[in-house]
C-alpha cells in the first residue's frame, strides 16, 4: 500500500483507541479488549504499577545489594532464560555503573557446551555469586544450570554452598521450594501478576543489576514519567499508545516485518524488544516480525513488507544519514530518542504498553505463549523417556539453503536458528549470510542462538505468520559435559531440544532445512 494509505490506518487505529476507550479500559484491567473474561482470566498486567511495589521493596533491595556486595565476590552469575534474564543484560549493558568496585554480571541464558566452557574459564567460583531466575520456577535451562554449578561451587565452599545462591521467581513455584531446601541466601518473590517477558521493571530485570553497580533509581524516575504519560486521552501526548498503533497501522497495510535501527551504545535493547513483541503477537497465525541487528543494506534495496523503528541516543550522524535516505524513500517509519541511558527504563514501559495495545488490535492474547511449549514438550518426552532419535527421522523441506531461497515469496523471512556456540567468529559469519540473503534474495532475515531463541521468537515461529524459511544449524560433534543428577548430559539436551523444535516446526506445517555443522561454520556455509 502507499504511503497515505498506511497513514490513513494509523489515524483509524488512534480514532479507536478513543472511541473504545482503551486507555481507560486497560488501566482498569479490562480483558475485554483482548476478548478475556477478566473474572477468570489470571491478572497479567501488575507491570501497569510495578513501580510502586519496587519503591515499596527499596529499602529491602538496597539491604541485600549491601550484604553481597561487602563480600567482595568478582561476578554475579545470573542462571535465566527468556524475560526472567534479557532485562536485566540490558540494563546492565547500558545503565552507566558506580565507579565504586563491584562485581561484573555474566549472564548464562544457554546450555550449549562450548559457552559453558568459556564462561568456566572466565570465572572465579570462589569469588562468585549465583542467581537462578524463573517466574514459574519451572524453566528447564536454569534448573539444570542450578544443578551444574551446584555441583561446582560445592567442590569449593563444601557444604554451605546455598550462601552463593540466591532465587527471584514467584512464590510457591517449585524453585522457591528448591531454594528453601538448599538454603539459598536469598529468595525474592516478584508479583505473580507480571508475565516473564513484561518484567524488565520488577525484581527480574532490576536486582542482578543492581548488585553490579547499577543505580537504576533515576532511570526509574523516568519510567514514572511514560507510565504516566501512557493513562492519558490526549493521543499526542501519549507516545506508548500511538507506536502501539503505528505498529498494528503496518500489519494491516502489509507490512509485518518491524525493522529495528538501534544507536550502537543501546543496540542490545532491540534484543529485548524482539522477545516482547514477538512472542506477544506472533501466534494465532497473525503477528509482527521484528528484525534485530540485520545488516543495513541500501534502503533502496528493501522490499516492501518492511517498516522501520530508529532508536537513538545523542548525535549519530553515520545512522541519521541513512534514516534520511529511508525517509527520502518514503518508507514507513517511526523514531524514538533517548534523552540519556537513565531514559532506558521510560523505553521499557514504552514497548511494554504499545505490544499490549497491539494484541488489542490484532484480538490476540499478547500475555500468553500457546506454540511456545510444543517444542519442550516434545523435548521433554525424548529425555525423559528416552526415546532414540536422530536428524535423519525428520523429513528436510529442502536440500540446500539455495533451494530453499529460491521458493521465497516477497512476504518471506528467513530465521537462522543456530544451536551453536555464541562467539564474535560465528556471529561475524552468520551476519554476513543473512547480509548475502537480504541483498540477493530481497528477504528479511532474523538470527536467534538456541535454546535462549526458543523462549523468544520461537512462539512467533509456530504461532505467527506462516511465511519463514527456518534454516537450524547444529553441531556433529564437540565439548560435553554431564549434568549431576540426569540421565543426560548437556550436549544431549542441545540435540533433543534442536530435535524437538524441528519437529514443532514441521507440525506447525513450517519449511525447514538443518544443517550439521563439524567444527567449520564458515565451510559448512560456503558449500551450501
Amino acid at each position: 500500500m502507499d504511503k497515505i494509505s498506511w497513514e490513513n490506518l494509523f489515524q483509524e487505529n488512534l480514532d479507536f483507541l478513543i472511541k473504545e476507550e482503551i486507555i481507560k479500559r486497560i488501566w482498569s484491567k479490562d480483558y475485554g479488549i483482548w476478548n478475556l473474561n477478566s473474572e477468570f482470566y489470571p491478572d497479567r498486567l501488575g507491570w501497569l504499577d510495578v513501580l510502586d511495589f519496587i519503591d515499596e521493596k527499596k529499602h529491602y533491595i538496597h539491604n541485600i545489594r549491601n550484604n553481597i556486595c561487602n563480600e567482595e565476590f568478582d561476578h554475579i552469575i545470573l542462571l535465566g532464560m527468556g524475560g526472567s534474564s534479557l532485562g536485566a543484560e540490558v540494563v546492565y549493558n547500558i545503565i552507566t555503573k558506580s565507579e565504586n568496585k563491584f562485581p561484573n554480571l555474566t549472564v548464562i541464558d544457554t546450555i550449549i557446551p562450548q559457552t559453558i566452557d568459556r564462561i568456566l574459564k572466565k570465572i572465579d567460583l570462589k569469588k562468585s555469586f549465583f542467581i537462578v531466575s524463573s517466574k514459574s520456577g519451572t524453566t528447564l535451562e536454569p534448573l539444570l544450570l542450578y544443578k551444574f554449578f551446584k555441583d561446582k561451587v560445592k567442590e569449593n565452599i563444601g557444604s554451605q554452598y546455598g550462601s552463593r545462591f540466591m532465587a527471584i521467581t514467584d512464590e510457591g513455584t517449585p524453585l522457591a521450594d528448591l531454594a528453601l531446601n538448599d538454603n539459598f541466601r536469598y529468595i525474592l518473590y516478584n508479583p505473580t501478576n507480571i508475565g516473564g517477558r513484561y518484567s524488565a521493571l520488577s525484581f527480574f530485570g532490576l536486582i542482578p543489576p543492581m548488585l553490579c553497580g547499577v543505580n537504576f533509581e533515576s532511570m526509574l524516575i523516568k519510567a514514572k514519567s511514560i507510565n504516566e504519560e501512557s493513562k492519558l486521552d490526549d493521543l499526542d501526548r501519549n507516545s506508548s499508545a500511538r507506536l502501539g498503533a503505528f505498529m498494528a497501522a503496518m500489519i494491516k497495510s502489509g507490512r509485518d516485518k518491524m525493522t529495528l535501527i538501534i544507536s550502537e551504545e543501546i543496540k542490545s535493547l532491540g534484543l529485548w524488544i524482539e522477545q516482547l513483541v514477538a512472542e506477544s503477537c506472533g501466534k494465532d497465525g497473525v503477528g509482527l516480525i521484528p528484525i534485530y541487528d540485520e545488516p543495513l543494506i541500501s534502503p533502496k534495496e528493501y522490499s516492501d513488507d518492511r517498516f522501520f523503528v530508529y532508536i537513538k541516543i545523542r548525535e549519530d550522524k553515520e545512522l541519521d544519514s541513512y534514516i534520511k535516505q529511508i525517509e527520502e524513500n518514503q518508507s514507513p517509519l517511526i523514531k524514538l530518542e533517548l534523552e540519556d541511558e537513565d531514559s532506558l527504563g521510560a523505553e521499557f514501559f514504552r514497548w511494554e504498553f504499545a505490544t499490549a495495545l497491539l494484541g488489542a488490535f490484532l484480538n490476540i492474547n499478547p500475555f500468553d505463549q500457546p506454540n511456545g511449549q510444543l517444542s519442550k514438550d516434545i523435548t521433554s518426552r525424548l529425555l525423559l523417556e528416552g526415546i532414540p532419535h536422530s536428524y535423519n527421522d525428520l523429513p528436510c523441506s529442502f536440500l540446500s539453503l539455495d533451494q530453499m531461497l529460491n521458493v521465497a515469496k516477497p512476504n518471506s523471512y528467513l530465521a537462522i536458528m543456530a544451536y551453536i556456540d555464541d562467539n564474535s567468529e560465528i556471529n561475524e559469519t552468520l551476519q554476513l549470510l543473512r547480509k548475502r540473503i537480504t541483498k540477493e534474495f530481497g528477504i528479511a532475515t532474523t538470527l536467534g542462538y538456541g535454546p535462549r531463541f526458543l523462549h523468544s521468537t520461537g512462539q512467533l515461529h509456530k504461532g505467527g505468520v506462516n511465511s519463514g524459511l527456518f534454516l537450524q544449524i547444529t553441531e556433529k560433534k564437540g565439548l560435553d559435559y554431564s549434568i549431576p543428577g540426569q540421565s543426560y548430559s548437556l550436549k544431549k539436551l542441545v540435540d533433543s531440544q534442536a530435535f524437538g523444535d524441528r519437529l514443532a516446526l514441521s507440525l506447525n506445517a513450517r519449511k525447514v532445512m538443518h544443517i550439521e555443522i563439524d567444527n567449520d561454520l564458515s565451510s559448512s556455509i560456503d558449500i551450501i
